[in-house]
């Protein structure tokens, strides 16, 4: 089963993986020491740091949810980023990516 958030890719002859969502935001905002919305600020000037922190967190998410034993680096996930090329903006957009209500058809049909 592939959750909601979860991007997949062959790097290295590997499967590697990132999910993103309220987990590796969470974890993204303790590596980086700030809310939500500094991780935005900081995002949206380019900062790489925190753009390799976001992946990283992604790709540990990724790992717990599929229980995978080995946890990558952040010297590995900034390689797979090397790797990706083109796509990364691909794995990033996921990143950001509303989910569609499951209940609009529901919110559109109540008040008639």
């Amino acid at each position: 089963m592939k959750y909601k958030g979860v991007s997949e890719f062959e790097i290295l002859g590997e499967v590697r993986g990132f999910k993103f969502g309220m987990g590796a935001m969470m974890r993204l905002c303790q590596l980086e020491g700030t809310n939500f919305k500094g991780v935005q600020e900081k995002l949206s000037q380019g900062d790489v740091p925190v753009m390799i922190h976001l992946l990283y967190s992604a790709a540990v998410e990724y790992c717990k949810l599929y229980k995978k034993e080995n946890e990558p680096t952040l010297a590995e996930v900034a390689n797979w980023a090397d790797e990706l090329g083109d796509r990364l903006q691909e794995v990033l957009s996921a990143a950001f990516e509303q989910a569609p209500d499951p209940n609009q058809k529901a919110l559109q049909t109540e008040g008639q």
